[in-house]
């Protein structure tokens, strides 16, 4: 290979953090680098395990999920080459350091000729190691401009997160702001920043126990008019606004349930999905007339005093899971995680605890973030993935595993309260099924 042909491969390898000396499946040091069909360079032996896992057809890049043109590994010579430079540089260093202070040292105490020419001959047979040491310094500075360092990891990369956009695969979730005209990490500062505005907590309102039923048919009503479950979340926050702060008679519940439904649809839906006032009227059985409907949304929209900004769970999960809540370095049963359902699963789950946990008025003293955050963990634990929390996690969501947890343990004891048998069972379905 000619050198412009060998500088240019360089440069194509720098261009990601993750491809120089890192594997991104198993992030050890590569021994044996091998290109793949899909542009990037792994350990064979990690790809190989790959291959051998994964189930689909054609197999899939571990890295996008995508189906493999070829299965042909080639040796990545470039990778290798630099991998030798820095073990080498490194078995060197120590070595070259006694050589220099013996040789300072000599010139100090010995003056005459013959030591100058042997500090000669000396320099010169170094040569070649200064070499190696300057080529740690240029790997030190490939480094610094990818803000690494030689003693740090490569970031974790999540698994399972991508978007096509002009028929390429984008996995890095900056590029998908940028490809949407966004700055993500803003928007949930700011969801953050608001989400208690307008929380209320009383688990001894008189009202509590008729919540659970009407719950169940607000749920009803979102599969019926085949709504959002974020819709159907939102709604239930605004019916506990409503109903913390004006005394309704028991008959005229399901009325208030359906003014908040309704408003809650206009807020998160599009428009020709948003029921009629005649959909809604039939829905109920014809309990409640339209105008009495018309005048029941008013009327909780002047409770509100028009305020409708309302944060659940779901609405920060959505954003932990459009970043990843899964990596590459996860354990799931033990084994690695080689099927792309595995991310559709989890999000399952998601929906399911959130579900359960909206039914239970308990989970409203948890703040949406946090609640959000235990509903990811107990998702993971849910589905075997080991660790159940990650430093990216915490970084991701904001909250340490310490914060996590006590919300966590209150979600799997109602989880078990209510399906004593689920968890073996869901996991066992979820291992026949990936």
């Amino acid at each position: 290979m000619s050198n412009s042909n060998n500088e240019e491969g360089k440069k194509h390898l720098i261009s990601d953090s993750n491809f120089i000396l890192m594997c991104p499946i198993n992030l050890n040091m590569m021994k044996d680098p091998v290109l793949a069909s899909d542009g990037f360079t792994y350990e064979r032996e990690a790809i190989e395990k790959w291959f051998e896992y994964c189930k689909a057809n054609p197999k899939t890049s571990p890295m996008t999920n995508m189906p493999l043109t070829s299965y042909e590994l080639k040796s990545n010579k470039i990778v290798k080459s630099l991998i030798a430079e820095y073990n080498g540089s490194n078995a060197n260093a120590s070595t070259n350091s006694i050589k220099r202070q013996q040789s300072h040292s000599e010139n100090n105490n010995n003056c005459n000729n013959d030591t100058i020419r042997n500090d000669n001959r000396r320099l010169k047979q170094n040569e070649t190691t200064d070499t190696e040491i300057n080529a740690v310094q240029t790997l030190s500075e490939i480094f610094k401009k990818m803000d690494l360092s030689l003693s740090e990891a490569p970031p974790v990369r999540p698994y399972g997160v991508s978007i096509k956009f002009n028929d390429k695969c984008i996995t890095n979730t900056k590029k998908m702001d940028k490809i949407w005209g966004v700055q993500s990490d803003d928007v949930h500062d700011s969801m953050r920043e608001r989400e208690s505005l307008h929380t209320l907590f009383d688990p001894h309102a008189k009202w509590i126990k008729y919540r659970r039923v009407l719950v169940d048919w607000m749920g009803e009503a979102g599969d019926e008019f085949d709504l959002y479950l974020s819709t159907i979340h939102v709604s239930v926050i605004l019916l506990d606004r409503v109903l913390h702060k004006v005394t309704v008679k028991r008959n005229k519940l399901q009325l208030v349930a359906i003014a908040c439904i309704l408003i809650a649809a206009k807020f998160e839906e599009m428009e020709e999905k948003v029921p009629t006032l005649s959909e809604m009227d039939r829905y109920a059985q014809y309990t409640f007339d339209p105008d009495q409907i018309y005048k029941m949304e008013t009327m909780v929209l002047r409770t509100l005093n028009w305020c409708l900004s309302t944060y659940t769970p779901l609405h920060f999960t959505d954003y932990y899971l459009s970043k990843g809540v899964l990596f590459m370095p996860d354990k799931m049963q033990g084994r690695a995680l080689v099927k792309k359902k595995v991310p559709s699963y989890l999000k399952r789950y998601v929906e399911f605890f959130a579900d359960l946990c909206l039914q239970d008025y308990k989970f409203q003293e948890y703040s949406p973030s946090l609640m959000g955050a235990a509903t990811i963990m107990a998702s993971r634990r849910a589905l075997g993935i080991l660790p159940i929390w990650r430093k990216e996690l915490e970084t991701l969501t904001k909250y340490p595993e310490s914060e996590v947890e006590p919300c966590f343990k209150a979600i799997w004891a109602c989880y078990r309260e209510n399906f004593p048998s689920a968890p073996a069972g869901a996991e066992e379905e979820v291992k026949n099924n990936i």
